[in-house]
């Protein structure tokens, strides 16, 4: 037979908001290379080997850092499942506990 089972929703809670805070610095990160990227746009010129440097770089530089986007909605996404989860732990603890309480009074204890 199995021990159990048990959550520290308690810790559970206490680290999602990191997961918040990695995200707010990826966005941070995301906002300043954007900026950055931007003020170099066009600086391999209009020449032959800068267009088709530019061809090649361009699509790339959007790919990664609309990348930063998705991993910070990533990472906002497991703090709101950590906060989810340890919720219904406690709900389902809650749950248990009223259960066990009911069955305990109908049989006079």
């Amino acid at each position: 037979m199995s021990d159990g089972y048990s959550a520290d929703t308690t810790a559970l809670r206490g680290v999602a908001p990191q997961f918040s805070s990695a995200a707010d610095q990826l966005l941070d990160a995301h906002e300043r290379l954007t900026a950055s990227l931007s003020a170099a746009a066009g600086a391999w010129g209009n020449d032959e080997p800068g267009t088709n440097f530019g061809t090649a770089y361009e699509p790339a530089a959007e790919e990664g850092t609309a990348a930063f986007g998705t991993f910070a909605e990533g990472l906002n996404a497991i703090r709101d499942n950590l906060d989810a989860s340890a919720e219904q732990w406690d709900s389902d603890d809650h749950a248990a506990e009223q259960a066990f309480q009911q069955q305990a009074q109908g049989l006079g204890y």
